[in-house]
């Protein structure tokens, strides 16, 4: 079903200025729309609304038949947050994944089922019984969608899912989401990295709480200029010169240990 932001605004108690909004759009049921922008510019903002986490400060998220954020039903958004090891609380892997579908299902068997297909489609089945905090990141990652597909979210949010991953971890969670979006969920990715707009319909651009919708090109020459400008902060504070050859990974790896 279609999503419609009508005139919403999120606004802290902190500030005097909005932190999202207005924002007025509206987004297809099954559309995929990539979400990018600086840091602080209210891309997490959106998807907390998103996720119910917000209730708007003015405005309102509704559903197409009118039905507002918060009466949606508790399964129809499936968020999936920069550390998706706050999201897994099993102790097993198959405990997880389990414990979603059991919120969720009606019968034990239904459970059961979803919990099969779960952990099918995120190439988890011989990991089940592995003791969630032996996870790798990639690992981790596949587990909290995992979830989120036992749960059988219509709406799916992605933040920063590219996070301490590395290029073989990345393309499974590419894969996984691409695979959410043929089952025909409607997909919220937000990122930095112009990798994820591969699976978009659409490209908007947060910014100091205003939203824009963009063209791929020029959402992609916006990308790049903002990874060089921060590239360019990172040489003159830290001194490190070679910047300009890392990944994502290896600069958040870097930042982390600093």
């Amino acid at each position: 079903m279609d999503v419609i932001f009508d005139h919403v605004v999120v606004r802290y108690d902190t500030q005097k200025s909005n932190a999202l909004g207005p924002v007025d759009l509206m987004v297809r049921g099954g559309e995929c729309v990539f979400i990018s922008g600086p840091n602080g510019g209210g891309k997490t903002t959106f998807a907390r609304v998103m996720a119910g986490i917000i209730a708007p400060f003015r405005g309102t998220l509704r559903l197409a038949d009118g039905t507002p954020r918060d009466k949606w039903p508790p399964d129809y958004v499936g968020w999936l947050q920069q550390e998706p090891e706050h999201q897994v609380v099993g102790i097993t892997v198959e405990d997880d994944v389990g414990l979603s579908a059991l919120w969720h299902a009606s019968t034990h068997q239904e459970a059961q089922e979803r919990t099969n297909r779960a952990l099918e489609a995120t190439q988890l089945e011989r990991l089940r019984h592995r003791a969630a905090e032996t996870l790798s990141g990639g690992e981790l990652h596949r587990a909290a969608v995992a979830g989120i597909l036992a749960q059988n979210a219509r709406i799916v949010v992605a933040d920063e899912p590219e996070t301490m991953l590395d290029g073989w971890g990345k393309q499974q969670i590419f894969d996984i989401l691409h695979h959410v979006k043929r089952l025909g969920a409607t997909l919220f990715i937000i990122s930095h990295d112009a990798q994820w707009a591969q699976l978009a319909d659409r490209y908007l651009w947060i910014e100091e709480g205003n939203v824009q919708e963009m063209r791929y090109q020029a959402l992609a020459t916006r990308l790049a200029d903002e990874w060089k400008g921060f590239v360019e902060q990172l040489k003159s504070l830290t001194g490190q010169q070679d910047l300009d050859t890392w990944d994502i990974k290896e600069m958040s790896q870097y930042l982390w240990r600093s």
